[in-house]
């Protein structure tokens, strides 16, 4: 015959059991709702940026910053300087702002390398690459040492992960 003590720790043992149960399938489902939020901020943030830059002005702005011409930090100051030509500081800060705001989220954890690169990819690298001399000579003649500092990081990251995947050259 179980005596009552018995019946008792038996009990207790099983409840414990089932509050531990509980509380792991509560963890993981909390754990997979996180995870799903997360996934759909990183979508909307996905889509959000990618409506802005794939807009047909967007584009149009991405190629003529690409084919803006200047020899030097003097020229560009004469040339696109805001002071002279703001209508082109405002080209230049609409591609290079959104680029410098993914780098900082990158860098932030917010958004995977991965995502990053398929939203802008290669896109940033060929702009760093026409302006990043310039923005460099900006920091340290206009003693500005963060300006557009996540859009390095940006470029520095995406270059990277180019390197390191094959894949994404052929």
């Amino acid at each position: 015959m179980v005596d009552y003590q018995t019946l008792s720790i038996v009990f207790t043992g099983l409840s414990i059991s089932i509050a531990a149960f509980y509380y792991i399938s509560t963890l993981r489902n909390t754990r997979k709702n996180q995870q799903l939020q997360l996934e759909t901020r990183q979508t909307q943030l996905f889509m959000q940026i990618y409506q802005q830059l794939s807009s047909e002005e967007s584009m149009a702005t991405w190629a003529e910053l690409l084919n803006d011409e200047f020899d030097d930090y003097d020229e560009y100051m004469r040339k696109y300087d805001s002071t002279v030509n703001p209508r082109h500081f405002g080209k230049r800060g609409h591609i290079w702002y959104t680029y410098n705001s993914i780098g900082y989220l990158l860098e932030d954890g917010l958004i995977p390398i991965d995502l990053a690169y398929k939203l802008v990819g290669t896109l940033a690298i060929l702009q760093w690459q026409k302006w990043g001399d310039m923005i460099l000579e900006i920091r340290e003649r206009q003693s500005y040492p963060t300006y557009f500092e996540g859009f390095s990081y940006l470029v520095n990251e995406l270059t990277k992960y180019h390197n390191e995947h094959p894949e994404l050259r052929t």
